[in-house]
């Protein structure tokens, strides 16, 4: 067909591939395959820019409300874009942050001030890790919790100069961040 002759000529990748079949075989290209080669900056304005019903169908899947599914996307795609740009990631403080839910009252997240903000758990790492527990798969939430336990277990044996506590707190990590487990 066409489409694979456009794809083998240019050494594209199979999405590209994806792209240029449904579009030459059947007009549109469906969603589920643009994504892939979207941003993630892209597919968080995206989903700002859905209807209100729209948006409420996504985050109905995750049992997020669009206000807090749009602050999620929001911070993960800053810490992202660190991550690429080989930024450093484990004091980095996101500008924006993700809104106050349940979990931050669950997990016992104390506020930072009279601003309602809270101290931990918005714009840190630990914000990161709280917007995985809310949107993977309990499986791979336990995969990736198990690992950063690891990690930080590792850590721990490795340095004598400062104590664990002040490290995880430049992460943003709260002194019960061990709660966070499913």
């Amino acid at each position: 067909t066409t489409a694979s002759i456009v794809a083998k000529e240019s050494n594209m990748d199979k999405s590209v591939h994806m792209i240029v079949h449904y579009q030459l075989n059947h007009g549109y290209i469906p969603l589920w395959v643009l994504a892939n080669i979207l941003t993630l900056g892209t597919i968080s304005r995206f989903y700002s820019y859905m209807l209100q019903s729209e948006q409420n169908n996504v985050g109905r899947k995750f049992g997020l409300r669009p206000r807090e599914m749009n602050s999620i996307l929001g911070v993960l795609t800053l810490y992202r874009n660190v991550c690429a740009h080989d930024g450093r990631l484990y004091n980095y403080y996101s500008h924006r942050r993700i809104v106050v839910m349940p979990i931050h009252s669950q997990l016992s997240i104390p506020t930072a001030g009279p601003s309602g903000n809270l101290r931990y758990g918005q714009q840190d790492l630990f914000a990161v890790a709280i917007i995985l527990r809310l949107m993977l798969k309990k499986k791979d939430y336990q995969e990736f919790y198990n690992k950063l336990e690891e990690i930080i277990q590792e850590l721990a044996g490795k340095i004598s100069t400062i104590p664990l506590s002040d490290v995880l707190n430049a992460m943003g990590f709260p002194s019960n961040w061990q709660s966070i487990k499913r």
